[in-house]
């Protein structure tokens, strides 16, 4: 339909952005998506992510942007959740990038985060880019007086 509209009106198409990204409002969180199919499958967040994209990638349009999964943290109050009580991490992250299109995004971290500590995980996504032949970016979101990846309460106080 966008293609014939875009004949009409002598505009150029490109594509659409198949990718599941979280919305404003709680119904449209993509992590309630999460837990709804692992509640009702049994299934892992990895199995889950790898569904998701399978799904984003079968949409019959033409694709442009990554199509795929994306969990931005500060987009997504139950990620966030997730992320400060330790339910997900860097790490876990990191796996899910296995099976979809997601990138490491506005990953909360110490403010004082070492040198050492920002290169280790650039060092593993550039190692999963590689292996796996696909873009991966990181965006990590220092926070002043944060103390580490794992300060309860951190991100509840921010939201």
């Amino acid at each position: 339909m966008a293609e014939k509209i875009s004949k009409l009106m002598r505009i150029n198409y490109l594509g659409m952005d198949t990718s599941f990204a979280p919305g404003l409002k709680r119904k449209d969180y993509v992590m309630r998506k999460f837990d709804i199919l692992k509640k009702k499958t049994g299934a892992n967040y990895l199995s889950i992510a790898g569904l998701i994209t399978d799904i984003a990638k079968r949409v019959d349009v033409k694709r442009v942007c990554y199509c795929g999964l994306m969990l931005p943290v500060f987009e997504d109050i139950l990620l966030a959740r997730k992320v400060d009580e330790n339910e997900m991490n860097i790490e876990r992250i990191l796996l899910l990038l296995s099976v979809c299109r997601c990138r490491l995004d506005t990953i909360p971290v110490s403010g004082n985060i070492s040198k050492k500590c920002i290169y280790a995980i650039l060092f593993d996504t550039a190692t999963l880019s590689k292996k796996l032949q696909k873009p991966l970016s990181v965006h990590l979101l220092p926070i002043k007086n944060k103390k580490d990846a794992t300060g309860q309460g951190f991100i509840h106080n921010i939201l």
